[in-house]
């Protein structure tokens, strides 16, 4: 959906400067029961991230509340899909005490639609923030709360960070902040994105398979994925590094609390008057 098209379904004032604010915190959401189970593999680590990510949804959650209500701004905040909105929006009364009118909290619509539509995007440790750079958009990444040393990686020190309200404040409203992240965009463009034609590449590693110029690793034996599975025999299971681990507990730790059931996901649910929606929608687009 376009710019025009949110400001309309949302309510959102398309004069004014979008901040959108994908937020990253779901291990702040679980319980010290739920944290314990699955920290068998890093216990310590798992109480630090928990830690970490309910001392940074604290104080960023007071920051977007003191700029919503100071500056003439739209911040939308997204919560991540499987957070419901209920239970997002009362830790954030919690917390900031009441929700200014400018301060949006909203679950519709994807990351990109989002990211494109606004003027600005700040998120915490979220590839969002990747997307974000790749779009031309001046990305910032929230860190209210020194980051534990396992959840850095290399792309981090390539987008500027804010600390302190101040800086999140000047970040935001800075018009002029075009070139933020403009180094993590020139990056992601260089490491992930295809340099060709997509159907030509592939055609062309096929035929240097065939031609016996690409090698194609033996299949891992059966026994080997159980020990990677298991760490049985000394085997270590590969885990993409420190940050890989510690992300894969956060993962656990919220699956436990959130479950994985359809029903624990609200854009799972839909009504004849959603279908009729989407239908006339893509009906418009197709012609």
């Amino acid at each position: 959906e376009s710019r025009a098209t949110l400001a309309k379904r949302f309510g959102l004032d398309d004069a004014k400067r979008w901040v959108f604010i994908p937020e990253n915190y779901g291990a702040a959401f679980g319980t010290d029961r739920t944290v314990r189970s699955p920290a068998a593999g890093g216990g310590k680590i798992a109480s630090e991230v928990r830690e970490f990510a309910l001392r940074s949804f604290n104080e960023a959650a007071c920051w977007w509340s003191k700029l919503a209500e100071s500056q003439e701004i739209e911040l939308i905040v997204r919560p991540r899909p499987a957070t419901a909105l209920s239970n997002f929006t009362q830790a954030l009364r919690e917390v900031a005490g009441t929700i200014p009118e400018r301060l949006r909290v909203i679950k519709d619509g994807t990351i990109r639609e989002w990211i494109l539509a606004s003027d600005a995007v700040f998120s915490s440790y979220s590839t969002s923030l990747i997307e974000g750079a790749i779009a031309g958009k001046p990305v910032h990444m929230l860190a209210p709360v020194a980051f534990p040393i396992h959840l850095n990686t290399e792309w981090h020190s390539m987008v500027p960070s804010v600390t302190t309200f101040e800086q999140f404040a000047g970040s935001a409203i800075d018009s002029r902040a075009q070139l933020a992240g403009a180094e993590l965009g020139t990056w992601a463009e260089n490491v992930m994105m295809a340099k060709e034609d997509a159907i030509l590449g592939l055609t062309k590693y096929l035929s240097s398979i065939r031609t016996g110029d690409t090698h194609i690793p033996q299949k891992v034996p059966s026994e080997m994925i159980r020990g990677f599975d298991h760490n049985n025999n000394g085997v270590q299971r590969p885990s993409g590094g420190l940050a890989g681990q510690v992300r894969g507990i956060a993962a656990r730790v919220y699956r436990t609390v959130r479950g994985s059931g359809p029903s624990d996901h609200e854009s799972d649910k839909f009504s004849d008057e959603d279908v009729h929606e989407r239908v006339t929608r893509w009906s418009e687009v197709l012609g």
